[in-house]
């Protein structure tokens, strides 16, 4: 994804919050049958996500000989949590996942780094990671490849939803503009109201965190320079 560790969701999942149930005119299928069938659907994909978010954590932690123990002892979490984030079954905040690949020596932007880096990252291609209890996702813009000062990530908050349960830092500088929606961000203790078309640049070292206010989804591009 300390109070963020807790946030992780160990029951069973439902539908992915940033996509719509639709229902359709169809003669053959009841409409009650297919909302049910699509949300299933929506189940087996977001389980599948964070089973390759908690695969790609396990590759990462083995490659630098952490064991789990060890890495819960950097992070400061338990190791129930990482190992249950590892076997898909619990999906982490935006900043407790944060608070973990630091403990790795990386950011979010090489986490979420795909193999093979295209000219162009079309919007199937991201890799995303969704966490319901919280309402948010955050998915990858840049492809993989060395190099890069920049790291972009888009983030959708769900009404209601939140990066994290407290305000959180990261080193680095970050800027961000909220392409949709109506927010709230807290750095330190000063709360600051952003709605479509705002944007806002701040060290990474300040404490901070994002809050839907609105009515509708909030998304929100967030640009951090990368640390080494």
């Amino acid at each position: 994804m300390i109070p963020s560790w807790a946030e992780a969701r160990t029951e069973p999942y439902d539908v992915i919050p940033d996509q719509k149930q639709r229902p359709i005119n169809c003669d053959v299928c009841p409409v009650a049958s297919y909302t049910f069938t699509m949300r299933m659907v929506k189940a087996a994909e977001t389980a599948s996500s964070e089973q390759q978010v908690g695969d790609h954590l396990r590759d990462v932690r083995t490659q630098q000989g952490f064991s789990v123990r060890a890495l819960a002892a950097r992070a400061g979490c338990s190791p129930s949590f990482i190992s249950q984030v590892e076997h898909g079954q619990a999906s982490p905040s935006i900043s407790s996942l944060e608070r973990l690949v630091q403990a790795l020596g990386m950011t979010l932007g090489d986490f979420f780094r795909v193999s093979a880096p295209p000219v162009v990252m079309r919007s199937h291609e991201r890799v995303a990671l969704t966490d319901l209890l919280s309402g948010a996702r955050i998915e990858a813009l840049t492809p993989a490849g060395a190099g890069y000062a920049l790291e972009p990530l888009l983030i959708t908050l769900e009404p209601g939803g939140q990066s994290g349960s407290q305000p959180y830092a990261r080193r680095g500088d970050e800027f961000a503009f909220v392409c949709e929606g109506d927010v709230q961000l807290t750095l330190d203790e000063t709360a600051h109201r952003l709605t479509r078309g705002d944007a806002a640049t701040y060290s990474g070292e300040t404490p901070r965190r994002w809050e839907n206010v609105g009515r509708g989804p909030a998304r929100i591009v967030v640009v951090s320079t990368r640390t080494h």
